[in-house]
């Protein structure tokens, strides 16, 4: 199960190896994920650290989002340029067939649990799934760069693998792929709460990603089946 642990990766003194600024831009983010953009303050980020200096060089909070906006949407580029690379060569590549279609489409869904479910990327994660939080600008900036950069690969390879090839059920599902995901990370207690209750264990990380992977493939597989059982 997800994000029960929220330690910070510390130097061998025991303290921070994030900057003054990635710190910041991390608060922003905890405080508009918890609180929304309209509760960002000054105030409340001095309390959670941030250096009075710095904030003092971006003059207002709507610099200060902006600039930590612009860094998590880079860092975002970055992390699927990685996981889409390979899927994107074999989409563009036209040498096609369905085995090599569902290869690449499991190792693009295990790679994006992965990147979901990792401790440091709660944030990022968090605020894709609540886009409520922030202004429309950003909200439309947003929703149009992870489109790109994941969404849209997502989808091709569906299509790719289906024997009924309709775009809206393939957008559909990699819908379905995104919320799939984001349960477990707005509400890791509530599963683990259920998980516990079921096995009276701690939840297995890995058994968790493996099942949710082999859940939305056996689920696009149905869903874009010609005969469907149903």
């Amino acid at each position: 199960m997800p994000n029960f642990n929220y330690e910070n990766p510390t130097n061998a003194l025991g303290n921070p190896m994030e900057s003054p600024e990635d710190h910041m831009f991390k608060m922003v983010l905890e405080i508009v994920v918890s609180e929304g953009y309209s509760n960002l303050s000054f105030g409340k980020l001095k309390k959670k650290g941030v250096e009075e200096d710095l904030l003092k060089s971006y003059k207002n909070k709507k610099n200060v989002f902006h600039a930590a906006f612009e860094d998590w949407m880079e860092r975002i580029v970055c992390s699927y340029e990685k996981i889409c690379e390979q899927a994107r060569e074999y989409i563009i590549s036209g040498n096609r067939n369905k085995e090599e279609g569902w290869r690449q489409l499991e190792r693009l869904l295990y790679r994006h649990i992965y990147l979901c479910f990792h401790p440091k990327n709660r944030n990022y994660v968090l605020l894709t799934a609540r886009e409520n939080m922030i202004p429309y600008e950003y909200k439309v900036c947003m929703t149009e760069t992870l489109s790109q950069c994941f969404g849209e690969v997502l989808t091709e390879l569906i299509l790719d693998v289906s024997e009924v090839k309709n775009r809206q059920m393939a957008a559909m599902l990699t819908c379905t792929v995104c919320a799939g995901i984001h349960i477990f990370v707005q509400q890791p207690e509530y599963c683990k709460k259920i998980y516990e209750s079921t096995r009276r264990l701690e939840p297995n990380y890995a058994v968790i990603e493996d099942f949710l992977n082999d859940c939305f493939l056996r689920t696009i597989a149905v869903n874009t089946a010609i005969n469907k059982p149903f």
